[in-house]
């Protein structure tokens, strides 16, 4: 489920998007149109969207397509009076399916005969279309994003081990009480007699 600020979000997108033509969800060299250029969003504003609305997930080192998230976005947008037709397509014989997205119905059946045709879709002049408060969720998210991706930092000189560490580093070279014990016994055998 798509939090409906992130519904909102979608919404005001792609009303400034050109309707009826597929576009790739996921950018791709094989097929001219792309949502995230026709949202003019970056890159990264555009894929943490993605991630945020669980259109996108990670599965190991893989990034995926969550179909049944955008089935959702789909049907929270008929609410808010916008079609979106999604469909699967192989562009090329050996490629791989990838995910379109049209506003409105296509006026091509499958993205396929929209790329033999090659026609020429309109740039969007009006920005993203999101007013202040999307702008700022946007931003928003994409600062979260980037403080739960930020890399670790690697410093050059050695630096102290953190307490709990040397305790336990501590700990491992301690012998155990009882070993301690024997060892004593070996060294002064006349404590055995002691005991």
């Amino acid at each position: 489920m798509i939090q409906q600020e992130l519904v909102e979000i979608w919404k005001q997108l792609l009303r400034g998007v050109q309707h009826e033509f597929w576009h790739a969800v996921i950018t791709t060299d094989d097929f001219a149109c792309n949502l995230q250029a026709a949202t003019n969003l970056t890159e990264a504003e555009y894929n943490n969207l993605l991630l945020s609305s669980g259109i996108l997930f990670k599965r190991g080192g893989v990034t995926m397509v969550n179909k049944a998230q955008l089935d959702y976005l789909q049907a929270a947008l008929v609410k808010e009076n916008i079609i979106l037709s999604i469909t699967r397509s192989q562009l090329q014989k050996k490629g791989k399916n990838s995910f379109f997205a049209a506003v409105g119905r296509s006026r091509f059946k499958n993205p396929s005969a929209q790329a033999k045709a090659n026609p020429i879709l309109l740039p969007n002049r009006h920005g993203n279309g999101l007013d202040e408060e999307r702008v700022l969720l946007l931003e928003r998210l994409c600062a979260e994003r980037a403080s739960t991706n930020e890399p670790e930092l690697i410093v050059e000189e050695q630096l102290p081990p953190p307490p709990q560490i040397e305790d336990q580093r501590e700990q491992e070279n301690e012998p155990p009480p009882q070993a301690e014990e024997v060892q004593r016994m070996l060294v002064y055998p006349g404590l055995l007699n002691q005991h």
